[in-house]
């Protein structure tokens, strides 16, 4: 999809007089968190790589086209086809995975850079505060010319 995740975790704090200093959640503790449904919820481990996760596109899609959000698995074939950002529009997209992030850890999103070599640039809060819980909005403007598809399950 838009963007990858990084998780920090922050552990209880240490004896007095020590330093407190934040982790990332990488390797086998994140495939652990996919598996496990802890903090990312509905996740696929094709989708973890070493000290990232790629978020995938769900079928939940908000085009000015249609007016409303849609659930692309209800359009026809045709419609599905045609599904895309269009050169200067702007469409808004909803993660297949929910997270449900603990009290002591943040997520930090950035863009794929597959996608702004496609033209599309990712609007959206990119840091995910602790304790959020639910899927991620994230928006898709297509500065090229080109239409941009959108295919529902793809990272």
């Amino acid at each position: 999809m838009s963007a990858l995740a990084q998780a920090l975790h922050f552990p209880a704090r240490i004896e007095w007089g020590e330093v407190n200093m934040p982790t990332m959640v990488t390797g086998n503790e994140l495939r652990a968190a996919v598996e496990g449904g802890s903090f990312i919820q509905g996740g696929d481990l094709s989708c973890v790589e070493g000290v990232k996760y790629d978020f995938r596109l769900s079928t939940r899609i908000l085009k000015a086209r249609f007016a409303s959000p849609i659930d692309a698995s209800k359009l026809s074939e045709t419609e599905k086809q045609s599904l895309s950002v269009e050169p200067g529009e702007a469409v808004f997209v909803l993660s297949e995975e929910k997270l449900n992030l603990p009290a002591n850890m943040v997520a930090q999103l950035s863009p794929k850079r597959k996608l702004s070599h496609a033209g599309i640039l990712t609007l959206g809060g990119f840091t995910i505060d602790p304790r959020y819980s639910g899927r991620l909005l994230l928006g898709l403007f297509n500065f090229s010319s080109t239409p941009f598809p959108l295919i529902p399950g793809k990272k």
